[in-house]
């Protein structure tokens, strides 16, 4: 999210405050677009993978992780299916 804001904010503060202008002027060049647009996207994706693969392992003892009470974390995963 911080470098969406980032990609659409500097711009904006380029041309209506005179500010930021050689971050602005690098930001279109399309390489450091490439670089930075194939940065966001792998790191969604590997969140979104972390994020899924953590409450489907059965060899994690989430009562453990989480430092709850295993009443509360087995009523979560009954949830969540």
């Amino acid at each position: 999210m911080s470098l969406a804001l980032i990609l659409l904010l500097v711009p904006l503060m380029s041309e209506k405050y005179d500010k930021l202008t050689r971050l602005a002027r690098a930001l279109k060049e399309d390489r450091a677009n490439f670089v930075l647009v194939g940065t966001g996207t792998t790191l969604t994706f590997l969140l979104a993978y972390v994020v899924s693969i953590i409450p489907n392992n059965p060899m994690l003892n989430l009562a453990k992780f989480y430092h709850l009470d295993f009443g509360l974390v087995r009523g979560w995963l009954q949830e969540r299916k």
